[in-house]
């Protein structure tokens, strides 16, 4: 079986027609790319592109949501980056969240750029509008990136102070409010290190997200106005402003409705008209 073939049928299985899967399956493998090598039998790949082949067919249906356990299994340090650099451009290129599950601490490393960007909204809002108008909105940003941090340090070894130790366990909830859970008992100044650790983190983190977007003010001010007028912006479109070139849209040739301001949001098609539900005058009998 080609991976041409491997695809096509994988988007027929998900629902989409034949004509549809082949176009699909096509965009897909070029992508990943194995846009030269899609005629070949996956047999006669190397598990580098077996492991394309594999991201390929998560991609195929146009999912929202891909799970990829150990996509980097297998391969040889370059071979390794190759990946991770392609989800990575994946996820930004089709709007796609990535979850990644795997054991080697080279790819976890990269969740740090995760706390990163999680950090970076509430630095954006301290540097426009200062340090005493940040909102409250960035409390669910500063609860998951405190979470990563705690994973990286708890759970995942990559901390120099505690070293590659396990200092979590797995909890199950019970009825009544009550939690029974077997704990790995720490000393109070374990459990010390472990905030210190947790905390340099997050605020190494803010440091290089404050950098970051000092340098690039002026394309965070380029971004905020092209999202005030358009509402969402793909990838394409973010590349496009910080070109500095006006966003031309389908919707920006046709003529503006009665209703006044364009939505840049697709519709699923014509509205259907509303009924005239006005009250009419009674007449007497």
């Amino acid at each position: 079986v080609t991976a041409s073939e491997f695809l096509m049928h994988m988007a027929q299985v998900s629902g989409l027609p034949p004509a549809y899967a082949r176009t699909r399956a096509a965009d897909i493998l070029r992508h990943v790319g194995l846009d030269e090598e899609r005629y070949r039998p996956i047999g006669e790949y190397s598990t580098g592109m077996k492991q394309r082949v594999k991201l390929a067919q998560s991609l195929v249906h146009d999912p929202i949501l891909v799970l990829l356990d150990e996509p980097t299994a297998g391969l040889d340090p370059g071979g390794r980056e190759e990946m991770l650099d392609l989800i990575s451009r994946t996820g930004r290129q089709f709007g796609i969240s990535i979850m990644l599950s795997t054991h080697l601490m080279g790819d976890v490393e990269r969740s740090a750029d995760h706390i990163i960007v999680l950090e970076g909204g509430r630095v954006a809002e301290q540097l426009v509008f200062g340090e005493e108008n940040v909102t409250t909105g960035g409390g669910t940003d500063i609860q998951q990136a405190t979470a990563w941090a705690r994973s990286m340090v708890t759970e995942y070894g990559m901390s120099d102070k505690l070293g590659p130790l396990r200092y979590t366990a797995d909890e199950e909830e019970i009825f009544l409010g009550h939690s029974v859970a077997q704990r790995k008992n720490i000393s109070g100044a374990t459990a010390n290190l472990i905030d210190e650790e947790i905390r340099g983190i997050i605020e190494a983190a803010e440091q290089t997200a404050h950098a970051i977007l000092e340098e690039h003010e002026d394309d965070l001010h380029a971004i905020a106005k092209a999202l005030l007028e358009y509402e969402t912006l793909s990838g394409d479109d973010v590349d496009a402003v910080l070109r500095g070139e006006t966003l031309v849209r389908p919707s920006d040739t046709e003529p503006p409705s009665a209703g006044g301001r364009k939505s840049s949001v697709p519709t699923s098609g014509k509205a259907k008209p509303t009924p005239d539900i006005a009250p009419k005058p009674q007449t007497e009998a």
